[in-house]
């Protein structure tokens, strides 16, 4: 079921998308507005902060040698399955979420 951002809850678990990959997710903390509204919203429709989940990704470490130098960059790739990996803050205002489980904690 597709919902909006103002209807997730603590502890939901939602599909979105993310560099064009279905990530899975878990909210961590609530949904809060934002305080001061952006002056573009023709609409008058209600932002919100980014929300705190935790998130289903894999971290690739590459480096690299050329001309003596080595460099090393970090990758991560998003996933769809049940591994929580990483907690981060995910701005949701524009993107399309699908609920998957609700679970209040």
């Amino acid at each position: 079921m597709e919902i909006d951002v103002s209807q997730l809850e603590v502890g939901d678990e939602f599909f979105f998308c993310v560099q064009g990959n279905i990530t899975r997710a878990m909210v961590i903390r609530p949904v809060q507005a934002k305080k001061i509204q952006p002056s573009y919203n023709p609409n008058n429709k209600t932002y919100y902060k980014s929300v705190k989940c935790k998130i289903s990704a894999i971290q690739k470490t590459h480096t690299n040698t050329w001309n003596g130098k080595t460099r090393t960059w970090v990758t991560t790739e998003y996933r769809a399955s049940e591994n929580y990996t990483i907690e981060k803050f995910v701005n949701l205002n524009c993107k399309n979420i699908w609920l998957l489980k609700r679970k209040s904690i």
